[in-house]
């Protein structure tokens, strides 16, 4: 779409190229045994020289007033419905630029994104500036009285969204407009769930058409609409940065669990929580942290054949999140050939193989290989009776060498893939160190480039990354 008398006279000067070339191949003479090359010649710039026709066109009948920009469509169409109605209103991108009162040089920027970098509630300003409504037309027509930014958040907490989800990780952190608010909110929940911000405002039903995350297993008892709700967003964020990370090497992750200890020892001398994530990254993987409470503590997302793990323990100790760390990064190993894999980990006790390998990888890693020996002391030690553990594993560990936390932590899984839960009396034994999802959070951003994100994938990926 032409936007400028700049561009209109580019356009028009390639136009007329396009013509003499398209006049002088259409009176070459042409062999016969170039004919269908010729043809394919002709038809080229043919075709190219109908789109700027039409694009000279349009922006001579909008100028002229010749053709009616008409109403609003959809919000979705809003960007380019503006930059018709200014054509169509004889203002020219620095008219338009005074009127909002900032420079020429930042209108032409945003036109030639089709304002697709800012929020909706700039969208707004730019629309009274050029003096259109923003009211819908027939097709997908607003309600009359617009709802108030609370009423909407009602709307979607029907849909399975958590209401304190959508305060906390949805709602535009400032904005005092409160049509500017909704629609910045409706413009946010499109872009993770695909709702058309005109439905979300208007009111229509949207369980329906609410993604489910691919290989979620809904626990008993647990709420599916707001369970999919979060999975779709934390899927979201994990695109999110795999895309802020575009430059990450790609590298084979070392297995059995012998290997990527030693590979770990060898490149940081130590295996800590710190050195477990720092690996994860060097070889590629990208670890997103997360603080919000729900029925799964970790997933596995690959897309086009790029691991993310998004990490969201509610227990924050660093050998927990160690163990889970590991946990993933041996689910991150699986099906290699598969280039898009998901794997979630619900907060139930898991019981199939490949969680039961994924244990004894974590274990292993942190023990030393010696994971099923060390948790069989255990229980050996304490007769199998659950209330003796807690005071057998210390001396267990100091035994044989290795952290408490990391045995605790290790028992606490195999007990739970018995349908035991000793998660209370584990916890009790990590001791208190460094906020392991500060930690995930710092190195997250300066390995990532957020400013590869939009502006409004990036603000969402602040927010998520907020206590």
């Amino acid at each position: 779409m032409i936007k400028n008398e700049r561009q209109y006279k580019i356009t028009r000067a390639q136009l007329e190229r396009f013509r003499g070339a398209l006049e002088e191949l259409r009176s070459r003479p042409v062999p016969d045994e170039d004919v269908l090359r010729h043809n394919l010649e002709v038809t080229a710039v043919e075709s190219e020289a109908q789109v700027l026709a039409a694009q000279v066109d349009e922006y001579d009948r909008l100028k002229s007033g010749r053709e009616q920009v008409g109403r609003l469509e959809s919000l979705d169409d809003l960007p380019r419905y503006l930059i018709r109605s200014r054509i169509a209103a004889g203002l020219t991108q620095k008219e338009l630029a005074g009127r909002l009162e900032m420079a020429e040089q930042q209108v032409q920027r945003y036109e030639a994104n089709d304002w697709g970098s800012v929020s909706l509630t700039r969208l707004l300003e730019v629309a009274r500036a050029i003096g259109v409504s923003t009211r819908t037309g027939p097709t997908e027509e607003l309600p009359e009285r617009w709802p108030k930014s609370r009423e909407l958040r009602h709307r979607l907490s029907t849909a399975g969204l958590d209401a304190a989800f959508i305060d906390r990780r949805l709602t535009p952190p400032d904005g005092d407009d409160e049509e500017g608010k909704v629609l910045d909110l409706a413009a946010r929940v499109h872009r993770i769930y695909g709702w058309a911000p005109s439905d979300v405002i208007a009111g229509k039903d949207l369980e329906a058409a609410l993604p489910a995350a691919v290989g979620f297993k809904i626990p008993g008892g647990a709420s599916a609409p707001r369970l999919r709700a979060y999975a779709v967003y934390a899927h979201y964020l994990a695109q999110l940065a795999l895309e802020a990370t575009r430059n990450l090497e790609q590298r084979v992750i070392p297995t059995p669990a012998d290997s990527f200890r030693a590979a770990l020892l060898d490149r940081f001398g130590e295996v800590s929580f710190s050195s477990i994530l720092e690996f994860a990254w060097d070889l590629g993987i990208v670890v997103l942290p997360l603080s919000d409470p729900g029925a799964y503590h970790a997933v596995v997302w690959r897309d086009a054949g790029r691991n993310c793990i998004v990490l969201k323990q509610q227990t924050r100790k660093s050998s927990r999140w160690a163990f889970d760390l590991l946990h993933e990064i041996d689910h991150a190993a699986e099906q290699p050939e598969d280039p898009d894999y998901i794997v979630i980990d619900e907060e139930t006790a898991p019981t199939d193989d490949a969680e039961y390998r994924a244990n004894r990888f974590a274990g292993d890693v942190l023990l030393d290989g010696r994971a099923e020996a060390l948790t069989a002391q255990c229980v050996e030690k304490a007769r199998g009776r659950l209330q003796l553990l807690k005071s057998v594993v210390p001396e267990v560990a100091h035994r044989g060498g290795v952290s408490v936390a990391d045995l605790a932590n290790c028992l606490a899984f195999r007990l739970s893939m018995q349908g035991e839960n000793w998660w209370g009396a584990a916890t009790n034994l990590q001791e208190g160190d460094q906020d392991p999802w500060e930690v995930t959070r710092e190195v997250l951003l300066r390995r990532a480039d957020l400013r590869a994100l939009s502006p409004l994938d990036r603000g969402l990926m602040v927010q998520a990354l907020a206590e």
